[in-house]
């Protein structure tokens, strides 16, 4: 049975190549695991699918992770968490959401 440990380090690769769907297939699996709410650091975990999702250009899918990760693990946004929202917006070079971002 894989740890926190054990998928964390495979989102960080996924993370790395923008294997944005890997990563969130990976992020559902990891939701099915019971044993994993004790051990795993949501925050971190968000944050590398988000990551991922970002160097893909897809930022609404970072959005949307980001807003799933308040509402479902109590997650509170971090400037690394904004980062990869800005990560997103420089791939699509889309300044106008970009802008939102830092208004918030």
């Amino acid at each position: 049975e894989a740890s926190s440990v054990t998928y964390c380090a495979l989102l960080n690769g996924f993370a790395g190549q923008a294997r944005h769907e890997d990563a969130r297939r990976l992020l559902e699996t990891m939701k099915q695991q019971p044993h994993l709410d004790i051990t795993t650091d949501w925050d971190q975990v968000y944050l590398l699918v988000m990551s991922a999702a970002a160097r893909a250009g897809r930022y609404a899918e970072a959005r949307r992770l980001l807003q799933e990760a308040q509402a479902e693990r109590d997650v509170a946004p971090r400037h690394a968490h904004y980062n990869a929202l800005l990560v997103a917006c420089a791939r699509t070079g889309d300044a106008a959401a970009a802008r939102g971002i830092f208004a918030e």
